[in-house]
């Protein structure tokens, strides 16, 4: 079900006060403006069209009540092939991982337009939703059948387990073991897949991809802190963040009395290019853990333009030319524009 996103702002001083007050009473500001906005709903908008409006989330809900007897179940992909990102939808639950790898077989096997071009019906997504869908299906919503992401530009082929998180293999492994178990009953085809593709699972970067808070990340929530090296053509700048860390970064982000968290964007030299996720760390004493947290392509943009202003601020070069005048001095060189 979708979601309208209000904000608001006020001043921070008297946020943090109106903040202890009501944690003294067992709640909290967002909890109060969400109990404000259910009042104003009950009492302006017609009794009527409330009862309809609840009809039809009942209806979403429960889709064996609609009128058009059952919500399908769907499948979302994120695709990258020949250097750019696609992601997808499909509306068919029969589509699991061993259906998409013997389609991963027919496309590698004879030239095709794309490898969504396998799938009838299917629905471009944005990046942000398909993180979105993606989030969903860890959280076992059963709309959503299954997520995967397949790099066909490096030939892996991944597939969520909400249990497990991804589960990788190479994409070619996976197309000849759906090869191997066709002409078999639907038992059997699963076993022998599975079978062929037993001890060939990749151990894939351990970082967690699935940072989502309540909604994406956007520029404004981040400010530029410092320059903090530069490391095979990537420069690397420190960033505090400016608003919730759980409302961009959701619940996976715990931070405790020995925990710092610390984000890393990163610029690449030879693309000219702002990369599209963050990295996350947090620092514990019993040991760190690390994250990344995607953004969308406004996002990414909005961000070089940040480390633009920073490096004109800092040094009076653009990004660009600041970037790569650092990458020709090497990783040691003590360079004062002045």
């Amino acid at each position: 079900m979708d979601h309208r996103e209000i904000i608001l702002q006020m001043e921070e001083r008297k946020y943090d006060a109106l903040r202890r007050a009501l944690l003294a009473r067992d709640t909290d500001p967002r909890a109060e403006m969400q109990e404000w906005l259910n009042v104003c709903y009950r009492e302006l908008v017609p009794q009527q069209e409330r009862e309809l409006i609840e009809k039809q989330i009942n209806e979403e809900r429960q889709p064996g009540l609609s009128e058009a007897g059952t919500q399908p179940k769907f499948n979302v992909f994120r695709v990258i092939e020949r250097g750019e990102c696609h992601c997808f939808q499909v509306n068919d639950a029969s589509v699991d991982a061993l259906e998409i790898a013997n389609r991963l077989y027919g496309y590698l096997s004879r030239e095709t337009v794309g490898f969504a071009e396998q799938f009838e019906g299917w629905t471009s997504l944005t990046e942000c939703r398909f993180i979105d869908q993606m989030m969903r299906c860890l959280c076992e919503d059963e709309r959503v059948a299954g997520a995967f992401h397949i790099d066909l530009d490096t030939g892996t082929f991944s597939a969520l387990d909400p249990e497990n998180g991804w589960c990788t293999y190479p994409v070619r492994d996976a197309a000849e073991a759906a090869r191997f178990s066709m002409g078999q009953d639907e038992v059997a085809r699963e076993q022998c897949f599975q079978q062929k593709l037993a001890g060939k699972r990749i151990n894939t970067d351990n970082r967690c991809l699935l940072l989502c808070g309540d909604r994406p990340l956007r520029a404004g929530d981040v400010e530029i802190m410092e320059w903090v090296g530069m490391e095979d053509g990537v420069a690397t700048f420190t960033l505090e963040l400016l608003t919730d860390e759980e409302t961009v970064f959701g619940s996976k982000i715990a931070l405790g009395e020995d925990t710092q968290m610390e984000i890393y964007a990163s610029y690449d030299v030879e693309k000219s290019a702002v990369r599209e996720h963050l990295d996350i760390g947090l620092m514990r004493e019993i040991g760190s853990e690390y994250f990344l947290c995607p953004m969308d392509a406004e996002t990414v943009d909005a961000l070089r333009q940040k480390l633009d202003d920073h490096c004109m601020e800092q040094d009076g070069m653009h990004l660009e030319e600041w970037a790569a005048l650092k990458h020709e001095s090497g990783p040691w060189y003590e360079w004062d524009i002045t």
